[in-house]
């Protein structure tokens, strides 16, 4: 199970991670590549934002979605979705690893996890 943090409290919650046991991340049909991740986090209370803007709002969570891309710049999968934490950093759970905090979204890019492409926030 993946955990996150909870902006309020600081504490892990167990029940609203950010790319939880619900078959996370999907990819979306080719006209809308992140349709599936913008529906499974608006379960969770978030809102797709048009900005890639990675600051750090006081009381606002924020997740940041990354996916491949194509030779053409489309989205060729969805990978992964990290979360800022209270503090302004990342943190993010990578596969069967532990929970890693990073200073940026771009510290995660590269060919495994590809480069944010989205984000959502609440």
């Amino acid at each position: 199970m993946q955990l996150r943090r909870n902006a309020g409290s600081g504490e892990f919650d167990e029940k609203a991670c950010h790319s939880c046991e619900r078959d996370i991340p999907r990819t979306g049909p080719e006209s809308d590549s992140l349709a599936e991740m913008d529906k499974a986090y608006a379960e969770q209370g978030y809102k797709s934002s048009s900005a890639m803007d990675f600051s750090h709002e006081p009381g606002k969570q924020k997740v940041v979605v990354y996916a491949t891309k194509n030779p053409d710049g489309s989205i060729r999968k969805v990978t992964h979705g990290a979360i800022q934490d209270s503090y302004g950093t990342w943190e993010s759970k990578l596969g069967g690893g532990p929970l890693i905090r990073h200073e940026t979204p771009d510290a995660l890019k590269g060919p495994a996890y590809g480069e944010p492409v989205g984000v959502c926030e609440k």
